[in-house]
């Protein structure tokens, strides 16, 4: 729901996002059985949603009518002026979820024969996502103060870009490696055989705990190891209908916020 603040649309809740990416691809075809195909790729995200902080947002007193209409946003405004030094009561935030991923992904491909190829290759990644509160607008207040009394930012007087409530990087750096034989019994039936292992390291960086001393910020460091198995075949029917059966067995690594406890938020 918006409302309206100096005359204009005023949303305090929406997402933003802004996620370039680029990749370097090389072919080598190594002769005319075998190739080696190479791709190195980046990414850079950087956004989140907004949202609101206080009580006055969210109550039917601070709009234009019942609960089903626009927001008062310069009676909040107005007030949080008459608060003086007291701060504001409600400011607008957001929730800021930005990343650096680098990657390198290379495959081998060779035909050993008119009914045998087999592939094969690396997968190496590397993520840090950070996570973190950021104080967007004011709202006509001299400054912001956080309830949290176990974060670094309570009691202080926030501005418009400081962090509060939570603050951490966390870091996901995975290698695995792959590979597959594709065998051709005859022109109607076929079968394959794949197999991948990974090794998945995660640790977080906390920056706003006051629990944490500024020297041991840095988690361990989990490692899982994740491994998968796949088998299957084909049998073409005729030049339009066919039937195939697979069958699998994997063990992948969490995510990572099911690694390391998280703080109410």
């Amino acid at each position: 729901m918006g409302g309206y603040k100096n005359g204009e649309i005023y949303n305090q809740s929406y997402n933003f996002y802004h996620k370039p990416q680029m990749s370097l691809n090389h072919l080598w075809t190594i002769n005319d059985e075998s190739v080696l195909s190479t791709a190195l790729y980046a990414s850079f995200g950087s956004g989140g949603g907004r949202r609101d902080e206080g009580s006055k947002i969210g109550s039917d007193d601070y709009r234009f009518g019942g609960s089903d209409q626009p927001i008062d946003f310069d009676t909040i405004v107005e007030e949080n002026i008459a608060n003086g030094v007291g701060g504001s009561t409600d400011i607008i935030s957001s929730s800021r979820n930005s990343h650096k991923w680098y990657g390198l992904l290379t495959t081998y491909k060779n035909d050993i024969s008119d009914k045998l190829v087999i592939s094969g290759g690396f997968d190496g990644r590397y993520y840090v996502g950070s996570h973190y509160y950021q104080v967007d607008d004011l709202l006509g207040g001299q400054f912001f103060l956080d309830n949290e009394d176990d974060t670094k930012a309570f009691g202080q007087a926030l501005q418009v870009g400081d962090r509060y409530n939570k603050d951490y990087d966390g870091y996901n750096i995975r290698t695995g490696f792959f590979g597959q034989a594709e065998y051709q019994v005859n022109e109607e039936f076929n079968v394959f055989m794949a197999a991948d292992v990974s090794n998945t390291n995660y640790f977080k960086k906390e920056f706003m705990s006051s629990d944490i001393p500024d020297n041991d910020r840095e988690s361990d460091h989990v490692n899982f190891v994740g491994y998968g198995i796949k088998g299957g075949g084909n049998y073409n029917l005729d030049m339009n209908n066919n039937v195939f059966v697979n069958v699998g067995y994997f063990s992948k690594a969490p995510f990572l916020t099911n690694v390391f406890l998280q703080e109410d938020e």
